[in-house]
């Protein structure tokens, strides 16, 4: 879909180039347009090392900054009916039609919201492209991407800390998936955790997907299909709840741990761990 970032409208043609970021994450680009500089600056500095100057975006929004008046706490709410999407939360209300690739975000004037906003609109994306997000930290390491997976205090943060200077970090928190032909890739995101920093803007191919657990030695071990279905499931980042969109995610899970080693690695914080990997 090209040219969605392009002004429709001729009384704000002339300020385009001035009022739009184009953040791409795995090849899938996606415009955010703003009248407003100081905001615009935050996006430049949030997403810099995923900015695009692409024209073929797949989605695009319309951000209006204003002071939002609901509960800052409200959990995260996402419908979705045919191809129109509906997200809602404390510091922000926003609508995406996926057929045109349209949208409009109503938000608070933080990076807060607008990282939420993409984090639902790439999971959509890539489900329907056979990937998926993944709550996991994400490394190259000797040409190959590797996932560490598991629930918040599993190591994912202690094994991006423990990474050598020749391991290159996609992500401490969220990971980035695609089919590849009749493998899969992994991409650095700009979605971080507790260290707090995006990861880089390259990728590789996926080799192995860890389970992480604590443990008093380091070993790693096959799974049972059963345990890496249930595993990977576990840990997809996906919002929609509608049946047509779960039966998605589990085909894409499914296809997934048939062609991606899925192993528990159990481990102590300590850098040697980092020699079993590859």
């Amino acid at each position: 879909m090209a040219s969605l970032c392009s002004r429709e409208s001729e009384r704000k043609t002339t300020n385009a180039a001035n009022s739009s970021f184009t953040v791409d994450v795995g090849g899938l680009a996606i415009c955010l347009r703003v009248d407003d500089p100081q905001f615009l600056k935050l996006l430049e500095q949030r997403y810099a090392g995923f900015q695009s100057r692409t024209r073929n975006t797949v989605a695009a929004f319309d951000i209006s900054l204003q002071r939002m008046t609901e509960d800052p706490d409200e959990d995260l709410a996402v419908q979705t009916t045919g191809s129109s999407v509906y997200m809602r939360r404390g510091d922000f209300r926003a609508d995406w039609n996926m057929k045109t690739g349209r949208g409009r975000i109503e938000q608070a004037p933080s990076p807060y919201a607008i990282d939420s906003v993409l984090r639902v609109v790439y999971s959509l994306l890539l489900v329907e492209r056979g990937g998926f997000l993944v709550h996991s930290a994400s490394a190259i390491t000797g040409n190959k991407a590797y996932l560490f997976a598991g629930p918040s205090g599993s190591g994912k943060t202690t094994m991006c800390r423990l990474a050598g200077s020749s391991v290159h970090l996609l992500s401490d928190e969220i990971s980035f998936v695609l089919p590849d032909g009749e493998a899969y890739r992994a991409f650095g995101t700009p979605f971080y955790g507790e260290l707090a920093r995006p990861g880089e803007a390259i990728s590789a191919p996926l080799d192995a997907t860890f389970i992480l657990r604590h443990a008093p030695l380091n070993r790693i071990s096959a799974m049972v299909r059963s345990s890496a279905l249930h595993a990977v499931m576990r840990n997809i980042l996906f919002f929609a709840k509608e049946p047509l969109w779960l039966e998605r995610v589990l085909a894409a899970a499914l296809r997934f741990i048939r062609i991606v080693p899925v192993r528990q690695m159990e481990f102590l914080p300590n850098p040697e761990i980092w020699k079993l990997v590859a």
